[in-house]
């Protein structure tokens, strides 16, 4: 087989070659390139700057813009690649209700973005905000903003909207400073 192999002619040999492990060459290919695309995506990872997250907080589009983009607009510093918005967190108390199973999963969820230090500013409703702030999860904001907005004891302002929600701070945010600024963007917005 190989004499004959080494007899036939270049395109002959790419003909033999191809015929019997084109299948071979294929999966092969297939398999760098997942390894380059995983390689490529885990080394160009977008740093993030902020992580937001919203706790029984439906957000719209114009909503999304105005927590994401347009912050990234104003601040020139950060782009809205470099922002997340985590949404559908749900924490309720009521064990009969019809989607319990999503609530204790969403609970689990935001229990191991706080373990991982992943979220640094929650958007939240009274009821939400009363367990952040008995678990002890929310840092004190600065004295210079509760002077301004109407605080929750100190450690959440109450936004502008038609809705009774709030901003806090994660207590062990690895973004303070810029969690800071983005609390006093969220005081001058209306939602």
């Amino acid at each position: 087989m190989t004499d004959k192999f080494k007899n036939l002619t270049l395109f002959k040999k790419i003909q033999y070659i191809y015929d019997y492990y084109r299948w071979h060459i294929v999966i092969g290919g297939i398999t760098i390139g997942i390894l380059f695309s995983i390689i490529y995506h885990a080394t160009n990872k977008p740093k993030l700057a902020l992580s937001i997250a919203c706790i029984n907080a439906p957000t719209t589009s114009n909503e999304d813009y105005l927590l994401t983009q347009k912050y990234a607009k104003l601040n020139k510093k950060i782009s809205p690649s470099n922002i997340e918005l985590v949404k559908n967190f749900r924490f309720s108390n009521n064990k009969e209700s019809v989607d319990y199973e999503y609530t204790y999963a969403s609970n689990l969820k935001f229990l191991a973005r706080i373990t991982d230090k992943a979220i640094d500013v929650v958007i939240v409703d009274k009821y939400a905000l009363h367990i952040l702030e008995k678990n002890d999860y929310l840092m004190p904001l600065d004295s210079s903003l509760n002077k301004t907005v109407a605080s929750h004891k100190k450690i959440a302002i109450r936004l502008n909207s038609d809705k009774p929600l709030y901003a806090c701070i994660i207590k062990n945010s690895i973004h303070k400073d810029e969690a800071i600024k983005y609390i006093h963007y969220l005081v001058k917005e209306e939602f």
